[in-house]
């Protein structure tokens, strides 16, 4: 089964996968938030989990207790950016399988600013787009 769940309207979000997964938990975790929300992907996944820790939107701040990843046996990886042809690959895979992102918001290339301040805020779901033409 795979699911998507909305953090804003959902802010216990971690316990409607559990809910969602009969008290099982999840298979793979995408962590976006980091130090804010590792605590929440940690109890959303299943034993022999996996939460592949992609970004840090919620800052570097945050104390991690290691019990669950040791009560749990979970997996924690870091994914960092790839090379430019890894991006082009990502790309051609989105296009072949017809998977659009999200977007929350366009803004035009003189809206910069503001287009980082609304992402500062956090206030988005989805991508926030600087149009360059």
């Amino acid at each position: 089964m795979d699911e998507m769940i909305n953090y804003k309207k959902n802010p216990h979000w971690e316990k409607l996968v559990l809910q969602k997964t009969s008290q099982v938990g999840a298979d793979l975790v995408l962590e976006l938030g980091g130090g804010g929300t590792l605590a929440k992907s940690m109890a959303s996944a299943k034993i022999n989990g996996r939460i592949s820790l992609v970004g840090v939107l919620t800052g570097f701040d945050g104390q991690v207790n290691p019990l669950p990843i040791l009560w749990k046996s979970l997996s924690v990886n870091g994914i960092y950016v790839g090379s430019c042809d890894m991006q082009k690959q990502f790309h051609n895979a989105l296009e072949a399988n017809k998977i659009h992102p999200v977007i929350d918001r366009i803004f035009k290339f003189n809206q910069a600013k503001e287009a980082y301040a609304y992402m500062q805020s956090a206030q988005h779901f989805g991508k926030i787009v600087i149009q360059l033409d």
